[in-house]
C-alpha cells in the first residue's frame, strides 16, 4: 500500500466519520487491519485522525494500552447517535488492538511472523458487535418508559 493510497483512503474515511458513518468506517478499518502491515495500518489511522474533525459526526479514537510504554494501541470509532426519544447515545465501536511482540523467553526464538492476528480481529469484532447490540437493547428498554 503506497503513501498516496493511504492518504486518499484516510481523507475519504475522515469525511465519512464527519458525516456520521462511523460504523462503515469501523468495518473498513477492520478489513484494512487484516490485510495491511501494522506500520501501514497505523499510518492510515494517524492520517485519518488528521482529517477527522473531532466532535463532528463520529470520531476515530486511539487509546494507549497500559503496560506497553506507549507502543500498544486500541483503535475504536466513537459513534454518536440518538435514542428513540432524541437523547444522545455515545459508544465506542472496537476496531483493532495493536500490541507489540513480547520479548522471547530466555532460550526461545522470536516468532517469525508479527503483526495483527486476523482471528483476534474477527473475535474482537464479534464481541464488539454483541456488546453494542446489548447496550442498544438495554438503552431502548430503559428509555421506552417500560419496566421489566
Amino acid at each position: 500500500m503506497g503513501r498516496e493510497w493511504i492518504e486518499d483512503r484516510a481523507a475519504s474515511m475522515g469525511q465519512e466519520l464527519d458525516r456520521g458513518h462511523g460504523e462503515r468506517v469501523a468495518n473498513q478499518l477492520r478489513e484494512d487491519a487484516t490485510r495491511m502491515s501494522p506500520r501501514d495500518f497505523m499510518s492510515l489511522v494517524s492520517q485519518t485522525q488528521r482529517y477527522d474533525r473531532n466532535g463532528v459526526g463520529d470520531d476515530l479514537v486511539v487509546t494507549p494500552i497500559p503496560g506497553y510504554h506507549g507502543s500498544g494501541k486500541e483503535i475504536s470509532v466513537r459513534i454518536h447517535e440518538r435514542d428513540n426519544r432524541g437523547r444522545p447515545v455515545v459508544y465506542d465501536e472496537p476496531v483493532a488492538r495493536i500490541e507489540p511482540p513480547r520479548p522471547p523467553a530466555h532460550g526461545r526464538h522470536p516468532q517469525e511472523q508479527q503483526g495483527l492476528d486476523p482471528e483476534s480481529v474477527l473475535l474482537g469484532t464479534a464481541i464488539g458487535i454483541g456488546i453494542t447490540a446489548i447496550i442498544r437493547n438495554n438503552q431502548d428498554r430503559r428509555h421506552d418508559g417500560r419496566r421489566r
